[in-house]
């Protein structure tokens, strides 16, 4: 299973109009490979503050493709 580094989290700016009703808040998640390697992906907003995912945590994708927390077994 990879894993990967978060090295910066880019949170939507709405501007002065603010986020549409009913649109969820997304963030682009920028993520570092073993290898070094970048990928930015876009995640909820909500779904890292659930998950405690933050700069600097380790993560993998689940079976969803959604990032969880990457644990040492």
């Amino acid at each position: 299973m990879k894993r990967y580094k978060i090295v910066r989290i880019d949170e939507a700016d709405y501007g002065c109009e603010g986020r549409p009703d009913g649109e969820e808040a997304m963030d682009s998640v920028w993520l570092e490979d073993e290898n070094g390697e970048r990928q930015i992906v876009r995640v909820s907003d909500r779904m890292l503050y659930d998950r405690h995912l933050d700069e600097g945590s380790l993560v993998t994708f689940d079976e969803k493709h959604q990032l969880t927390a990457w644990f040492a077994k």
